[in-house]
């Protein structure tokens, strides 16, 4: 599992990362926008949310009703993203006289690339496949899915004199967007760790 992890990590992510989401819009895409943000600090709490949906079958003159398997909706993530111009600091001694502009870029930077993930990039023509891009959710140890950001909630908590944000908290939930039918094997061999269909 832990080579499984590692070659989907890929290029451009740093050792010791706390976790990382993917746009697999911009993965590979040859274009000037980061495809990766990293996680630097690890969310504190994750919330997993598993639903199963049945569909209850009455038969007449029975003392109750069947339940009739429907499907198991899509696996959730929730938590929270914290980032703080402090948490740069030690990144941030090398990059000299510089280093307060370059890090309020930075987490602008940060703050763009969740955002951008709840609208459909350019070069879709038409309704169909015009859709937010599909990204890859990585938390070591918890899971490595193939997602959809389903909403962020940010609250901007801290900006400098400049206006510049210093510090933001953004709640986001994904849903898992599997490319492909998995049972019951799949989750006892692989559990939150899968990504098929990339």
């Amino acid at each position: 599992m832990v080579d499984s992890l590692a070659a989907m990590a890929g290029r451009g992510v740093s050792k010791g990362v706390k976790g990382w989401i993917r746009n697999m819009a911009l993965y590979n895409g040859g274009t000037e926008y980061e495809d990766t943000l990293e996680l630097m600090f690890r969310p504190t709490q994750i919330k997993e949310a598993l639903k199963v949906r049945y569909e209850n079958q009455g038969v007449l003159g029975m003392s109750h009703q069947y339940q009739t398997y429907a499907f198991t909706e899509s696996p959730t993530m929730s938590f929270e993203i914290f980032e703080n111009a402090l948490m740069y600091a030690k990144e941030a001694a090398i990059w000299g006289t510089e280093r307060a502009k370059v890090i309020s870029q930075k987490i602008e930077q940060d703050r763009r690339f969740l955002a951008a993930l709840t609208v459909p990039p350019w070069g879709i023509d038409g309704i169909i496949g015009t859709e937010p891009p599909a990204c890859i959710l990585c938390v070591p140890g918890i899971c490595t899915l193939r997602v959809r950001l389903q909403s962020i909630d940010t609250t901007y908590t801290k900006c400098d004199i400049n206006g510049d944000i210093q510090e933001f908290r953004a709640n986001v939930v994904f849903t898992e967007a599997p490319m492909g039918r998995y049972a019951m094997q799949d989750v006892l061999s692989n559990g939150m760790f899968r990504t098929w269909g990339l």
